[in-house]
């Protein structure tokens, strides 16, 4: 490649990405509810700062080297459910956000959470990029992280996603777990997003997951490095102080009901479909997921 030629493609790059950052945000204090930040009324210390935020109790994450106390989670880690909206926040000119659990690498312990807590949970050898992708692309992706979660049992896999809505329902054939998938516009209302190869969005996400089979190297420009990215997740939980089942999390206003059907009566309905191989029980293939 000509240095003419390179040069060429960071100016229409630079332009690109100034079209999309200039668009007007579509204001999130007029899309959330305000934080509740009342720290006397907390069960954390009263001298949380700047320096320190509180974990009334831990915040698990699936490796085998957590705590004891932290049993198996639902969706991989639930760390990273926090981390994707803390980063997520920071990052506002972006349409959404998506992570697998396998981006966050350990369980936030109870008590005090400082910096150094941050970045065992989100390690340095990470990025986060800017990528550019149409719905039926993330709609693959979404399916892809669940058959990689529950059929393959990779507890990496498992898909966070901020600003998008989507309905799961895993008793569905492959391809057609993730239905109503919904982006929130700049009007502060839910668009349709299902299937959709004319529009596309500015979604943040890992490079590693950026450059893997999920959304194959469709990057536009990248962002901090991991220390960066634990930095703003920790600022994020200091400004909240207390770090509760859902961060005090700002609630977006008439966002719909998710239909998450409950795992206990997924397994209920993977035991009463079990056939008998060999004297024992082997899940038939549609109740494996």
């Amino acid at each position: 490649m000509t240095a003419r030629t390179s040069t060429r493609r960071s100016l229409l790059l630079g332009l690109f990405l100034c079209q999309y950052y200039a668009r007007p945000s579509y204001s999130m204090k007029d899309c959330i509810e305000p934080l509740r930040m009342d720290r006397q009324q907390s069960k954390g210390p009263t001298h949380c700062s700047i320096d320190t935020a509180w974990a009334p109790q831990p915040i698990c994450h699936n490796k085998p080297e957590d705590e004891e106390d932290c049993p198996p989670t639902d969706n991989g880690s639930n760390v990273c459910a926090y981390v994707i909206e803390s980063l997520y926040a920071d990052w506002r000119m972006l349409d959404g956000a998506f992570l697998t659990s396998g981006t966050c690498q350990a369980s936030i312990r109870q008590g005090e959470f400082t910096s150094q807590d941050a970045l065992r949970v989100l390690p340095a050898n990470h990025e986060l990029v800017a990528i550019r992708v149409t719905g039926r692309a993330l709609k693959r992706a979404l399916e892809q992280g669940l058959v990689d979660y529950y059929v393959h049992g990779n507890l990496d896999a498992y898909p966070h996603t901020a600003g998008l809505y989507y309905e799961l329902d895993l008793l569905q054939p492959p391809g057609q777990r993730i239905q109503n998938l919904k982006l929130l516009g700049f009007s502060c209302n839910w668009k349709s997003f299902d299937n959709n190869d004319n529009d596309s969005i500015l979604l943040l996400t890992d490079a590693h997951i950026a450059d893997s089979h999920l959304f194959q190297g469709n990057v536009l420009a990248t962002s901090k490095t991991g220390r960066g990215s634990a930095e703003s997740f920790f600022l994020h939980a200091t400004s909240v102080c207390t770090l509760k089942d859902n961060w005090h999390r700002m609630r977006l206003r008439h966002e719909p009901p998710t239909n998450m059907i409950p795992l206990d009566g997924l397994n209920q309905q993977r035991q009463q479909q079990n056939v008998q191989v060999d004297g024992g029980t082997k899940p038939t293939l549609a109740a494996t997921i």
